[in-house]
C-alpha cells in the first residue's frame, strides 16, 4: 500500500498497450497469480468462483421492487475465505421489506410505542 503512489502509475504506463486477454494468457503461462478486475455481474460465470464453490443460491424475497424476479433462486458471491477448508455459507437470506424495521428503530433509541406509531403513520416500513 505504501508503494501505490508510484507503482500504480508505472504499471498503468507499462501495460496500457496490452490487451487484458493477452496479459491474462501471459500471467497464466508464467504462473503469476492475478485476478482481473470485474463487474459484479461478471462474477456469476467466473471460472475460479465456479471451481472453488464461491457461489451460493439465495431466494429473492417476494416484495422486492423489481418484481419480475420475486421468489426466484439467484446466485450470490460468497466471501473469498474459508475456515477449516470450508467456505463460509450464506448466513441469512435477504430480508423482506420491513422485516427488521422495529429492531432497527429500537437500536436507534425508539420505544416500542414510538416505533409502532411511525409504522402506523407510514413513516417507516
Amino acid at each position: 500500500m505504501r508503494e501505490r503512489p508510484w507503482l500504480i502509475p508505472a504499471l498503468r504506463q507499462r501495460l496500457k498497450h496490452h490487451r487484458a486477454a493477452d496479459l491474462a494468457a501471459l500471467f497464466e503461462r508464467v504462473s503469476l497469480p492475478f485476478a482481473p478486475i470485474r463487474r459484479p455481474e461478471d462474477l456469476l460465470d467466473d471460472p475460479h468462483l465456479l471451481a472453488s464453490g464461491g457461489l451460493a443460491s439465495i431466494r429473492v424475497p417476494n416484495d422486492v421492487p423489481d418484481g419480475a424476479r420475486q421468489g426466484d433462486a439467484v446466485q450470490t458471491v460468497l466471501l473469498p475465505l474459508s475456515l477449516d477448508g470450508q467456505r463460509l455459507p450464506v448466513r441469512t437470506s435477504p430480508p423482506t421489506l420491513g422485516e427488521h424495521t422495529t429492531a432497527l428503530l429500537a437500536e436507534l433509541g425508539y420505544s416500542e410505542a414510538a416505533a409502532q406509531a411511525l409504522l402506523a403513520q407510514g413513516q417507516a416500513r
